[in-house]
């Protein structure tokens, strides 16, 4: 053990001229009294060629030494010049900064110096002499090397090979007493039993002073009581005593110390919290702590989901209670097997229907909306989110989204307006009703709480206080169990005498009320046959109601049919193909971009004369011209007006730009063309969600436990199924997948914005290549598959902000943290750091798009050939049905039919159908 410890070094002018003297502030500590001095050397290493050229800058003694703490500047002058060749001059190079004791170097720190001169045009075209003057020296102060060396000090001459030995002995209790071997004196060591049990009862007042786990110290170092009953020493090295911090006045971060069992619980280490709030710090452990503070903000949640116990205690208690296990499984089989065949997610009919949709896709769902606006927070910040005044929450499902909302924003958030559009059955609407109930901030009144000045008392009127009545049913005031605890409520609740702030609702509001937040969830398409016309038809509906900075979360399945729709929705928001030079994210305008007449415009002119309204429409470009039509009524024109308001948006996430999308193929079906379909990727994330007790129990057996033969059959794999009761390498969690969309309404008004852009074109674009380095933090590359981890570098799949899909090499040469933030990345976090290689990526859409189309095309042309095949077969039936005469009645009806089909061919619709489509899974 080193009896002299090196704490830190500081440089003191840094950077400087190369002739200005170096200046260093070294801490260190000394554990016990040295004999002789400590020598502390500096040597400039002047060219990494020969040692004939280093120079010893100073050499300094520093004693005598005193136990503790110790600090001293050390002062050096520059180097010679003339003593270091001219090429080594104006280069990097090392400082060395040693210690000794007795001669022996026991510690060695080195610094990298980085000399170059001190303009821009010297170091672009250097003199031939160099010019020592304009030389100016960096020390790389933030990454030193340090090396220590054992040597033998005062005292370990006369050491022992071993400590030595510890007499033992009773007490009066039958325990053993352990000598510590305190002194060096042995005579102390040897100190007899009875004396120290003497000194025992001198100091037993003392000793009522401290817990049963303290123990008085009796170290001569520290007058402190310590935890560590053997504190043993021997030669005046102690081990295993706590040091407190106020000793050596240290920051907390940097120091050892005990932590207890509800921090060891909590898993977060207490250095990181705040000592005055206890809140935790911007890293809030200890592996946190070593990430760049930029790859921490680009992190996504990367815990695993829970279940409220509150939500997961109605679904058990008060929705599935009240089926048969065995039956109400087949209805989840059913309800798994219809969405793999559509690939959508359809209204429940019944109360079945939504109890089967609950049960099987409610933690998924809630697991996918929480993560995806968790990172919507995080985007926005906490200052944006707190202004949050109203939020609109659409889907089939009960207010997933919304549950979700409420338990990130907590217990206190109450804004103005709180909708949820649940279609379908209205037994679904009740169940999102009974889940928002169990949610303390959706017990607040849904009327405005204004403050009112009562003038007799000169005090602010009571606010409405939160409806307590309706919280938690199943705590409520019930009959006790045999233990003396609440029994559970088990059963159907009256959903009528419950009161939530959230307006449950079966349709869309009007459009002119906006709201400041919407969650669309699986609502973009209901039919595959309307794609994608039905993307951009409801699409606009979302968006016109839309506050300006408002934004709209768009959530689907993470399959290939639930990732075309967020393209596509993507495409027609941003218009790539309309601006194919711009990447960087800037509002676009909604729809369209070309100029529109307004309905005010339109009533003037059509209360002119016929000379007038030609007058006047001379000057009208061409575009409004096309758009002009009559309007009669001033009210309705404008809000006509107000509802065609001009509308830009921009992306948040998950795009790092507003280029074409690389993983789009604006047809779902190309992914079931054979070998080709199998290797086109789609942007898609997962999140991990654990299983609550009730999906446990449903997930048992052989239906849903195992794999089934098919995707659509429903059967188990017989070999995968376990007998009796358990599950057997079962796990208690799922993973769901999903595709999602953050977008944002500007604030800015509509001409102001297309000036921005015309000035913008005029200026030119900038050129982005493979490799571009984002500018800001809303164009971080975000990773869109695991990274892959090999030994010495690790590969990451990138959404760049170039407009590419990029291969990233990090390797451990480009600097330790690099390395190991990117070891420590994960799928969905956004990558804020350098690399080593970057390659376009093989998997992007354009090397398929040629590929895909050949494969349609050779698809078109089977079909065509099947449809004739099947045209020749009906035609020769219908002769051979002619001539047939069949006296039986079954032969007779085959006859028939195939004269009826051959009638099939005559109309030109009908034959169309030949060319059956197959129905595509996802």
């Amino acid at each position: 053990m080193s009896i002299v410890s090196l704490l830190g070094i500081k440089v003191l002018n840094n950077p400087a001229k190369f002739t200005d003297p170096y200046e260093f502030e070294i801490t260190f500590e000394c554990l016990e009294q040295l004999k002789d001095d400590l020598e502390w050397k500096l040597t400039y290493v002047g060219s990494s060629r020969s040692l004939e050229h280093d120079q010893e800058l100073d050499s300094i003694l520093v004693g005598p030494i005193p136990v503790g703490i110790n600090k001293f500047i050390l002062t050096a002058d520059a180097p010679s010049p003339e003593l270091i060749p001219a090429s080594e001059l104006v280069s990097v190079t090392v400082i060395l900064l040693s210690c000794s004791y007795k001669e022996r170097e026991f510690v060695r720190v080195g610094y990298y110096v980085n000399n170059e001169y001190d303009s821009e045009e010297l170091r672009e075209n250097p003199p031939t002499k160099v010019q020592v003057d304009h030389i100016v020296r960096n020390i790389l102060a933030e990454k030193p090397r340090v090396t220590r060396f054992n040597i033998v000090w005062d005292n370990e001459g006369e050491m022992d090979e071993y400590p030595p030995e510890q007499g033992e002995g009773e007490d009066e209790n039958g325990e053993a007493v352990i000598d510590m071997g305190a002194n060096e004196d042995e005579d102390e060591e040897d100190a007899d039993e009875e004396e120290v049990e003497e000194e025992e009862e001198e100091d037993g007042e003392d000793d009522e002073l401290y817990p049963d786990f303290i123990y008085p110290n009796t170290n001569p170092i520290s007058e402190d009581a310590t935890q560590l009953k053997y504190a043993y020493r021997s030669t005046g090295e102690v081990f295993g005593q706590l040091v407190e911090e106020v000793h050596h006045d240290r920051d907390p971060l940097h120091n050892s110390r005990v932590i207890t069992s509800e921090e060891a619980l909590e898993g977060v280490d207490p250095r990181y919290r705040d000592p005055q709030t206890g809140q935790l710090l911007n890293a809030a452990t200890s592996k946190e702590a070593r990430l760049d503070s930029e790859t921490l903000w680009g992190r996504v949640n990367q815990k695993q989901i829970r279940i409220p116990d509150a939500l997961a205690d109605v679904i058990q208690n008060n929705l599935l209670f009240q089926y048969e296990p065995k039956a109400f499984k087949e209805h989840v089989v059913q309800w798994y097997t219809s969405i793999n065949e559509s690939g959508l997610r359809q209204e429940c009919k019944s109360e079945l229907d939504a109890d089967v949709s609950i049960a099987a896709s409610f933690a998924q769902d809630y697991a996918v909306s929480y993560q995806v606006l968790d990172e919507y927070v995080k985007r926005l910040g906490k200052e944006k989110t707190s202004k949050i005044n109203s939020v609109l929450d659409i889907g089939v499902g009960p207010s997933v989204s919304m549950l979700a909302f409420n338990e990130i924003m907590g217990d206190t958030w109450n804004p103005e307006r709180k909708d949820s559009v649940v279609y379908g059955n209205f037994h679904m609407a009740r169940r999102a009703k009974l889940l928002l109930s169990r949610q303390i901030n959706e017990n607040f009144s849904r009327e405005k709480e204004l403050e009112e000045f009562q003038e007799d008392s000169g005090e602010n009127a009571e606010k409405e206080e939160p409806l307590k009545e309706s919280i938690n049913i199943n705590n409520s005031n019930g009959p006790l169990n045999e233990y003396g605890e609440e029994e559970v409520f088990v059963g159907k609740v009256k959903t009528k005498s419950l009161k939530v702030k959230t307006v449950l609702l079966d349709r869309l509001r009007p459009k002119d009320i906006k709201y400041d937040l919407i969650v669309v969830s699986h609502q973009l398409l209901k039919s595959m046959e309307y794609f994608p016309f039905e993307v951009d038809s409801l699409l606009e509906e979302y968006v016109r109601r839309l506050n300006p900075g408002g934004h709209l979360v768009l959530i689907e399945r993470g399959t290939p049919l639930g990732s075309e729709i967020i393209a596509r929705a993507r495409q027609v928001i941003l218009r790539p193909e309309n601006f194919p030079d711009e990447l960087q994210k800037y509002p676009r305008p909604f729809k369209s971009s070309a100029k529109k007449m307004s309905a005010k415009e339109q009533l003037r002119l059509s209360k002119l004369s016929p000379e007038e309204k030609a007058l006047a429409m001379k000057n009208l470009e061409p575009e409004l011209l096309k758009n002009f039509e009559v309007v009669e009524d001033e009210e309705i024109a404008e809000g006509l007006d107000a509802l065609d308001e001009p509308i830009d948006m921009s992306i948040i996430a998950p795009c790092s730009h507003h280029g074409k999308c690389p993983l789009q193929f604006f047809d779902p079906q190309v992914y079931l063309y054979g070998q080709i379909g199998k290797k086109l990727k789609f942007c898609s994330y997962n999140v991990s969600v654990h299983r609550p007790n009730y999906l446990l129990e449903l997930k048992r057996g052989k239906k849903l436990a195992v794999k089934w033969t098919a995707a659509n059959s429903g059967v188990g794999i017989s070999s995968l199924a376990r007998a009796g009761r358990g599950r057997e390498n079962g796990n208690d969690y799922e993973t769901a997948s999903y595709s999602y969309l953050i977008t944002e309404r500007s604030v800015e008004d509509g001409p102001s914005l297309e000036k921005e852009r015309v000035k913008r074109a005029e200026d030119g674009f900038e050129k982005r290549e493979i490799g571009y380095r984002a500018q800001n933090r809303g164009e971080y590359p975000r990773i869109l598959s695991a990274p892959m981890k090999k030994k010495g570098y690790v590969i990451m799949d990138l959404c760049a902000p170039s407009g590419h899909l990029e291969k990233w090499h990090v390797s451990k040469s480009v600097g330790k943290q690099e390395y190991h933030d990117a070891r420590k990345s994960e799928m969905g976090d956004l990558w804020a750091l350098g690399y080593k290689s970057a390659n376009q990526s093989r998997k992007e859409n354009t090397f398929y798009f040629e590929r895909i189309e050949e494969k349609r095309e050779n698809l078109r042309k089977k079909k065509k050939k099947d449809a004739t095949r099947l045209k020749r077969k009906i035609s020769k039936d219908y002769k051979e049905a002619l001539e047939s005469e069949n006296e039986d009645l079954d032969e007779d009806v085959v006859r028939m039919a195939k004269i009826d089909a051959y009638e099939f061919l005559t109309k030109p619709k009908e034959t169309e159908k030949l060319k059956d489509k197959s129905k595509y899974r996802f």
